[in-house]
């Protein structure tokens, strides 16, 4: 696993105008992220053209420093900042938790924050199809909390769309495994849903037309 960051590390290293390119491509659903120990590998499309870069983040002292190469070739790019906040977004685990002073604390008092719920659809292994995973991210700082389809099932406060495919993948874990059996179901749900994107790309997943491939 790569070095924790925030998003205050980010904000030493990219400018304000960077970031907020980058999140745009962020939310296009054009990057794509891979944790690659101890870097980021990351994918952007933009304007047509296929970018590849490189992240390294390294502890310095009590900060994080992100070392970047990019395709584009230009230092601190929007293709880096793209793929730094991608990463805390699709990767929990990376979110360096940031320590709050007691006077913050009584200045601003922490409001309960809106989430919404996404279904994260995954790769999966022999003998699994795939894995979906049951996220809760914050309207407002875009915190990830993982959730379990039982949970949401208990929850009223959810779709019916939601709650009917938490009842169909019935799991008390936070990344459910799909049997090859299950995976039509549950795919025509996640993309019916509206609540369900790819974990490589963020991509949201719809419904699509029917393809035959022919194989020997």
């Amino acid at each position: 696993m790569p070095t924790p960051f925030s998003s205050e590390d980010l904000g030493r290293v990219f400018d304000a105008r960077t970031l907020t390119k980058g999140r745009s491509l962020v939310l296009l659903g054009v990057v794509g992220v891979v944790l690659r120990d101890p870097s980021i590998a990351v994918t952007v499309e933009h304007l047509g053209v296929r970018h590849t870069a490189s992240i390294t983040p390294s502890p310095l002292r009590r900060r994080t420093t992100l070392l970047g190469q990019c395709s584009c070739g230009q230092p601190a790019c929007t293709h880096l900042a793209a793929g730094a906040l991608a990463a805390l977004d699709r990767y929990p685990a990376l979110r360096k938790p940031t320590q709050q002073s007691f006077l913050d604390a009584l200045a601003f008092p922490t409001a309960e924050e809106q989430q919404r719920l996404v279904f994260e659809l995954s790769p999966g292994e022999p003998p699994h199809a795939c894995l979906v995973s049951a996220l809760l991210i914050g309207e407002r700082t875009g915190r990830i909390e993982v959730t379990t389809p039982r949970r949401v099932l208990a929850d009223p406060g959810h779709g019916e769309a939601a709650r009917t495919l938490a009842a169909l993948l019935d799991g008390d874990t936070g990344r459910t495994p799909i049997a090859p059996s299950a995976a039509g179901p549950v795919l025509g749900l996640l993309a019916r849903s509206g609540t369900a994107r790819w974990q490589a790309t963020g991509k949201t997943l719809v419904p699509g037309g029917e393809r035959t491939f022919h194989a020997d």
